[in-house]
């Protein structure tokens, strides 16, 4: 069981036991661990309560009711100090020595509270003084700042009246000012009505012109495309004999459109020729890119790899067969290209004339629903089916757990070597027309790109394989001639040392962001002072904050060091931009690059793409109101001082 236990049961009639009961039972359970419990009566209690319960009965610890055998002759030949103490017990004075001894030790207790309290009452009678004076400061301070209150409501009501008065003025300069606007407005629309009557003539004559260009250019389509229909027709007979009446039909309105479309083109020549239009050419990329995009259309825009096999696969019968059927939708998409062209030309010629340089941005890769992918399979890394074995991304990092899946297919770098690069070559010559300098996302992806597996959720188990290297750029020299292509390298992130050897060996320059140098600390290498000349210096880029959102959204520490570099120590909140542009301007970078954001001193709201999130960017846009004629000023001030001007 664990345990042992006595019971003593004593009578307790006469209730000598200070219980009310006539039976008083004292009970002892002794457990193996050495623990001991006690009751009375059944209820738990201590020692000490049991001991308290014997006293003055003569059977307690230390009573004499009873003496044992042989205690007598120690009795009598006790000190007469011990036979005192065995008389004193002997005549129940026991309990009120154990209560004296009880109340010395709660009265010595006491005292030292008594002592305790002594000292703290000390040293509150000593606050009491300066408590006075707190309290009266405290008065005066209610009583001031009540009178404060008094005197801010009254302000405010005085604010309110005037305000009042003040809308009041407003609404009838409103009002008079809505009179003239309208008497002005029905003056102005009537003006306008008559100039868009004529404008619409106007336009109505272009697209005459253009709808005739392009009658033309579809027939002359058509009559090939019918051609083709007839033999696909007569294949299909061959195969087919149970429908043979059906396609003989189709065969015969084919032959009939054709005539038709014949004498249409003869038409349209003439007409085209009495208006004196010359037809423009489109390059081959551009013109494979409309047959994509009416075929993309025909089927809902969905991706190129969930279109009918044969015109996936790009098997000749089936391109042959939807060129025919669609020869309008790609003369649509052709007509849009062509005017494209024509307003871009016209925009970069502006530009010149006012001494602007246009950058363009060129990705690396393209997507895989792209004319690209589906036009050319062979320069992709793509199975048999055309789907890609891995697709391109970044491995986990510090800014990513999983890394990055972009999903654009992988270039297949031995196909493009056989050909000189030959389709890298026309991409970049397109570039160098559309734009004066050339910006080439993700650099480090010709040294060496990372490749994950196709159908991975992340980019954790992706890995790196090597690129083409100086090899391509070598081509690029010898096919274009020059000094120095017009390429700036997007070399930023975490850089290897052959992708550096790779920059330094093409000579193009890199890219330095000031936000990064900051955030690095004092060991940055996007810090000014360590620049080198062949780079381009940006305060930020696209993916980046604006100036002052990004300098919002630093720490107490990182804003000290962003003041301290650039020596902004007693400049305004709402000013910092003007001294990073300055630190931008100044640097030694042969070319500086300041977002507009950053010279209007925008803050986050003016961001224009925050990267891996959806639904909230490009769609900043600067209105004309934002951009005065002082905030110009003071750019070209800037400019000049740095020598940033150009040629005047």
């Amino acid at each position: 069981m664990g345990f042992a236990q006595v019971r003593l049961t004593l009578d307790n009639s006469s209730h000598a036991l200070d219980v009310e009961a006539d039976e008083v039972t004292i009970g002892r359970r002794y457990y193996r661990s050495g623990e001991s419990e006690y009751s009375i009566n059944g209820q738990i209690c201590r020692l000490k309560d049991v001991y308290e319960l014997l006293l003055d009965t003569g059977i307690g610890r230390d009573g004499y009711s009873v003496i044992g055998q042989g205690r007598i002759a120690e009795i009598v030949a006790a000190k007469s100090s011990e036979r005192r103490e065995i008389f004193e017990e002997a005549c129940g004075i026991a309990k009120y020595r154990y209560r004296k001894n009880e109340a010395e030790r709660r009265l010595a207790a006491a005292a030292e509270n008594l002592e305790r309290l002594r000292d703290i009452l000390g040293e509150l009678e000593a606050r009491v003084g300066p408590l006075e004076k707190e309290s009266e400061k405290a008065r005066k301070f209610l009583e001031l700042s009540a009178r404060r209150k008094t005197l801010e409501v009254t302000l405010w009501t005085d604010g309110v009246h005037r305000a009042k008065e003040a809308v009041r003025r407003q609404v009838r300069d409103y009002e008079t000012a809505q009179a003239d606007y309208e008497r002005f407005d029905r003056q102005t629309k009537a003006a306008e009505s008559e100039a868009e009557e004529i404008r619409m003539q106007a336009q109505q004559l272009t697209i005459a012109v253009e709808r005739l260009n392009g009658d033309i250019r579809s027939i002359t389509e058509q009559i090939s495309g019918s051609e083709s229909r007839i033999a696909v027709l007569e294949n299909d007979i061959a195969r087919n004999e149970e429908s043979a009446a059906d396609l003989r039909a189709e065969i015969a309105a084919g032959q009939q459109d054709s005539t038709e479309a014949a004498a249409a083109l003869e038409r349209h020549r003439a007409v085209a020729k009495s208006m004196e239009l010359a037809g423009r050419k489109l390059g081959d990329e551009t013109r494979g890119y409309c047959f994509y995009m009416a075929v993309k259309n025909h089927f809902d825009s969905c991706s190129w790899n969930l279109w009918d096999e044969g015109i996936r696969l790009r098997k000749p019968e089936a391109l042959e067969a939807y060129r025919a059927m669609l020869t309008d939708e790609i003369g649509f998409y052709e007509f849009q290209q062509i005017k494209f062209e024509e307003q871009w030309n016209a925009l970069k010629g502006y530009a010149h004339e006012q001494g602007i340089r246009i950058i363009g941005d060129i990705p690396i890769y393209v997507a895989f629903d792209s004319a690209d992918s589906w036009s050319r399979p062979e320069l992709f890394q793509f199975d048999e089916n055309n789907m890609p074995g891995a697709v391109a991304g970044c491995p986990p990092d510090g800014f990513s757990a999983t890394g990055q899946l972009w999903g654009n297919p992988l270039y297949n770098w031995e196909y493009h070597r056989k050909t000189g690069f030959a389709w890298w070559m026309r991409r970049m010559e397109y570039c160098f027309c559309m734009y004066d300098l050339v910006r080439v996302d993700h650099f480090r992806g010709f040294d060496e790109y990372y490749a994950i597996p196709y159908g991975d959720p992340t980019a954790e188990f992706g890995h790196w394989e090597k690129g083409p290297g100086i090899e391509i750029f070598q081509q690029m020299q010898a096919y274009f001639g020059g000094d120095r292509l017009p390429i700036i390298a997007e070399d930023l992130g975490f850089l290897t040392p052959t992708v550096r050897q790779l920059l330094k060996d093409t000579g193009f320059p890199g890219m330095k962001v000031l936000e990064f140098a900051f955030d690095a600390g004092e060991d940055s290498d996007y810090l000014p002072h360590k620049y080198g000349t062949n780079c381009v210096v940006y305060t930020g880029t696209h993916d980046n904050d604006t100036a002052e959102g990004w300098y919002a959204s630093l720490d107490e520490h990182g804003r000290k060091f962003v003041r301290e570099y650039i020596g902004a120590g007693y400049t305004p909140e709402g000013e910092l931009h003007w001294d990073l542009v300055r630190a931008a301007l100044g640097s030694v970078a042969d070319l500086a690059v300041i977002p507009v954001q950053d010279y209007l001193g925008f803050g986050t709201s003016a961001r224009i793409n925050e990267p891996s999130t959806l639904g909230k960017n490009w769609r900043w846009r600067m209105s004309g109101e934002d951009l005065n004629e002082e905030t110009v000023k003071r750019c070209r001030r800037l400019a000049g001082i740095y020598g940033r001007l150009g040629k005047q």
